[in-house]
């Protein structure tokens, strides 16, 4: 039982990086919304859009040098391509929020984290797939000199 855990954590072991990013992203994405909300007197969605760059900033960085460090990808390509993903993720989350909060009634931090969850895992594929996509190996074709002069071990 014990290795098969061991199995599935190993198996995981991205999913459950990003996962603690996004706990990390999540804490400091309600932290700044909660702040800009009742401090700043801003209009909840607007708070939610400055919570969103900063935490948004901070997840790249740190999926950038943790989560997804054996996928390098160009740091000012792969940010450009977060962006753009995160403009379809954080725009269904604000609609979903704003719906949950004006039409449900739903308190906007209790909102913004069931929200924020569930796109979370929007996010996941579109970091997977796409931003930090591993490349195909290909295997080098020999031609036929280089062939004959292969040795089969």
């Amino acid at each position: 039982m014990v290795s098969y855990i061991i199995w599935l954590v190993w198996k995981f072991r991205g999913y459950l990086k990003y996962s603690l990013v996004g706990v990390l992203g999540l804490g400091i994405h309600l932290l700044t919304l909660w702040l800009f909300t009742q401090y700043a007197h801003l209009w909840y969605i607007f708070s939610a859009l400055i919570a969103i760059v900063v935490a948004s900033l901070s997840n790249y960085i740190l999926n950038y040098l943790w989560t997804f460090s054996d996928r390098k990808a160009n740091k000012i390509m792969g940010y450009f391509k977060y962006l753009l993903s995160r403009l379809l993720v954080d725009g269904t989350y604000l609609g979903f929020l704003y719906l949950m909060t004006d039409y449900v009634g739903t308190y906007y931090l209790v909102s913004a984290t069931i929200v924020q969850i569930v796109t979370a895992v929007l996010g996941y594929v579109i970091a997977v797939k796409w931003i930090w996509r591993r490349d195909k190996v290909t295997v080098p074709e020999l031609s036929d000199e280089e062939m004959d002069d292969e040795q089969v071990y």
